[in-house]
């Protein structure tokens, strides 16, 4: 589920990240109508598989390193 809150100053904006750990943050917008933090609460695909790749390609040099 994707949620955009509305923050109006930095201290603002440090409170809902706190308040929102549990989320994964995927964007803000600051424009004319206002400044949002975009979170959700699922990762991007594209980020893990990123970082299964490159946990593996490490896993293989290690394996190397070793033979």
């Amino acid at each position: 589920m994707i949620t955009k809150i509305q923050y109006t100053d930095q201290i603002n904006r440090q409170e809902i990240l706190d308040a929102n750990k549990d989320k994964i943050l995927i964007e803000e917008q600051n424009i004319v109508e206002g400044n949002f933090l975009v979170f959700s609460d699922t990762p991007n695909i594209e980020d893990i598989t990123e970082e299964t790749l490159l946990e593996t390609k490490y896993q293989t040099a290690l394996l190397e390193l070793m033979l």
